[in-house]
């Protein structure tokens, strides 16, 4: 677990050009090792009414970069998880109570 992935280097995270080597070396650490990477990343401070995928901070490469992506938003007094995976289509919402 990488939280968040801020301190972890020092490369511009809006830069495609150096954030691609970063995710390249963790898939092949996954792939050598078969093991999880969870990145914990944080998103805008104005992204509050983008797609949560959209909102976060940096290249869009850290986006397409997960295989299953879960993002926590606040709003007020509440939280709300939405949940991304790559080769299935998204959960149904449950009925608000």
């Amino acid at each position: 677990m990488l939280d968040p992935l801020i301190r972890l280097h020092r490369i511009d995270e809006n830069e495609a050009s150096q954030v691609a080597p970063l995710l390249s070396f963790l898939r092949q650490l996954q792939r050598q090792f078969q093991l999880a990477v969870l990145v914990v990343h944080h998103a805008r401070k104005d992204a509050h009414a983008t797609r949560p995928g959209q909102a976060l901070r940096g290249s869009s490469e850290l986006h397409g970069w997960g295989d299953s992506n879960l993002y926590l938003r606040r709003h007020k007094q509440s939280l709300t998880l939405t949940t991304e995976h790559r080769a299935a289509p998204p959960p149904i919402p449950s009925p608000s109570s």
